[in-house]
């Protein structure tokens, strides 16, 4: 019996593993009460987010230059919706218009297909398809105001060319991308409502043009969920053999 629980707790472990090295994403879902949940993966299948691995959390207060850390002003909670609520409470009573974060997924190693290790070239000299993903979320608040456009310096960054709490379902949205400060051309940008589940070969994605904009499509109201994934070659090439970026956007519209 300890024998086949053993076995058991080994293939959940692989299949999760080779989930959780994909692209998944960290995604910051503000709520209509002012607070925010912190999720990591996909929707319809979301993951406890390893709250060690969230090395930046910041509020943006309405009208103020400079951003908050959450990190430091309240202690983390764990869970799969982590949940930090009245985040004015973190602002000195200021509305918050938007919050950024920064996760480090760490490295993660292929040894056969399949199943993957959280750890790098070398430990694993011998695996395969080895990368290190690094994650940016950002949620936004109607308090955002005239600062929906603001870029915060993420690594990878989506930012709205128009503000998106006056889009209506029907019209489209014009975002940029950046990566390292510049325009990234030619990249899949994909939006959904954060809720339903797709296999990623029917994912929907839109391309950057020249200038890193792409126009993306409202067709409803409530949550909106924009997502990018982007691939490099490694900064460390003795750790792993690309580095993967994966940066999302969240928001609430009128229904």
């Amino acid at each position: 019996m300890k024998r086949l629980a053993l076995l058991l707790g080994l293939a959940v472990f692989a299949g999760w593993a080779a989930n959780a090295a994909r692209a998944h994403d960290l995604v910051l879902l503000p709520q209509g009460d002012g607070a925010v949940v912190i999720r990591f993966g996909h929707p319809g299948e979301y993951e406890p987010a390893d709250l060690p691995r969230l090395v930046r959390l910041d509020a943006y207060p309405e009208g103020q230059a400079r951003a908050v850390s959450l990190l430091e002003a309240k202690p983390m909670r764990t869970g799969v919706d982590w949940l930090e609520e009245n985040l004015s409470q973190c602002t000195g009573g200021h509305a918050v218009g938007m919050v950024t974060g920064e996760y480090d997924n760490g490295y993660w190693i292929s040894v056969a297909p399949g199943k993957y290790f959280n750890t790098s070239r070398v430990v694993l000299p011998a695996g395969k398809d080895a990368g290190h993903y690094l994650k940016f979320g950002k949620g936004l608040f109607p308090a955002v105001g005239e600062d929906f456009n603001r870029v915060v310096g993420q690594q990878l960054e989506i930012i709205p060319q128009r503000d998106p709490f006056k889009v209506k379902p029907g019209e489209k949205l014009p975002v940029k991308v950046i990566f390292e400060g510049k325009p990234l051309a030619g990249a899949g940008v994909e939006i959904g409502d954060g809720k339903t589940r797709m296999k990623e070969e029917d994912i929907p994605r839109y391309q950057t043009d020249r200038d890193g904009v792409v126009e993306l499509p409202i067709s409803h109201g409530g949550l909106q969920l924009i997502a990018i994934d982007h691939q490099t070659a490694p900064l460390h090439p003795d750790l792993c053999n690309h580095d993967d970026y994966g940066a999302s956007l969240a928001f609430l519209i009128s229904e």
